[in-house]
């Protein structure tokens, strides 16, 4: 899914930018994980798609979910 590679790619690139690591990261774990959050705020929020976007806040990278209806 170009969705999940794009997000990825951009939360791979921000973590370097702020020195945290990324050692030990793969797309197919990052996808697991999103999926798995993804699931939990549709079922919590009534939503039909979730959309992450990467967030630099503090020197921290994180992800902030965007529940579409």
């Amino acid at each position: 899914d170009a969705y999940l590679k794009r997000t990825f790619d951009e939360y791979i690139a921000a973590r370097k930018s702020t020195n945290e690591g990324v050692e030990g990261m793969t797309l197919d774990g990052f996808t697991q994980k999103l999926r798995e959050h993804e699931a939990a705020l549709k079922k919590r929020h009534g939503a039909r798609l979730v959309r992450f976007r990467v967030i630099v806040k503090g020197g921290q990278t994180t992800l902030k979910p965007f529940p579409i209806q």
